[in-house]
């Protein structure tokens, strides 16, 4: 990748830590009660999530949480230190100076990969007229997408994903492969690039890779891989089901 690059990921995750945040004096003492009444409070909240999901109540509330501690974890040490209590912070309660030592951390770091973003998006108005519809359209719409299938069939390079309207595979024709991909569990499809090569394209993909047998502490862990693919032409099939 060279502009949505694994380390540009992570730091997207880190801009938007401030929006689950509310200021409570309370915040500035270890207080167990306190834990527990905000944790109870959650588990209220979480239940209708919880319903929609035909998911246990209590293992719905230890993602929301797990997930929570991994972004606080993003966080500079010295911001970090602030934190009194990090059970509360990550059930969204901290006190006004860490808030907003927070939230301006946040904002220096949505800038930087807003820029990012920008850069990317000035690229793509230069070649967006040349490389054909179909091939920029459905690239546009992988975002999130399950990976069903991945890998060589002969000399092209093939990836099925599926998402909310439909089944796409993606055919890299006459295809070479730079990077491996971590394919243990399953992957999703986070960002791309598209670059035009003379002999062909050349396509950079994120994953985002899950891996459910992995212990609630490494889920923490946010896994990615990325690929470059050369091919001579790119072939899509939708199928709506």
């Amino acid at each position: 990748m060279k502009y949505f690059t694994q380390q540009w990921y992570y730091d997207c995750q880190k801009s938007d830590i401030y929006f689950d945040l509310e200021v409570s004096d309370e915040a500035k003492d270890y207080d167990e009660i306190y834990f527990q009444k905000l944790y109870q409070e959650r588990l209220k909240e979480y239940s209708k999530f919880a319903f929609a999901l035909n998911m246990n109540i209590e293992e719905y509330a230890d993602m929301r949480y797990s997930w929570s501690l991994l972004k606080l974890n993003y966080l500079p040490i010295n911001i970090i230190n602030l934190i009194v209590d990090i059970r509360v912070a990550a059930l969204g309660y901290v006190t006004q100076d860490v808030f907003e030592k927070i939230t301006e951390f946040c904002k220096n770091i949505e800038t930087q990969t807003n820029k990012t973003t920008d850069m990317y998006e000035d690229y793509y108005k230069n070649i967006k007229n040349i490389i054909p519809e179909r091939i920029l359209y459905p690239l546009s719409r992988q975002h999130d997408a399950e990976i069903n299938k991945i890998g060589f069939v002969k000399k092209d390079f093939i990836i099925k994903t599926e998402q909310y309207d439909g089944k796409y595979l993606f055919t890299f024709k006459n295809a070479k492969v730079q990077k491996n991909i971590v394919k243990m569990g399953y992957l999703t499809w986070v960002y791309e690039e598209i670059y035009l090569k003379d002999d062909g394209y050349q396509v950079h993909i994120l994953f985002h890779n899950h891996n459910p047998s992995l212990s609630l502490e490494k889920k923490r862990k946010i896994i990615l891989s990325d690929v470059i693919i050369f091919a001579k032409d790119i072939h899509i099939e939708n199928v709506y089901e």
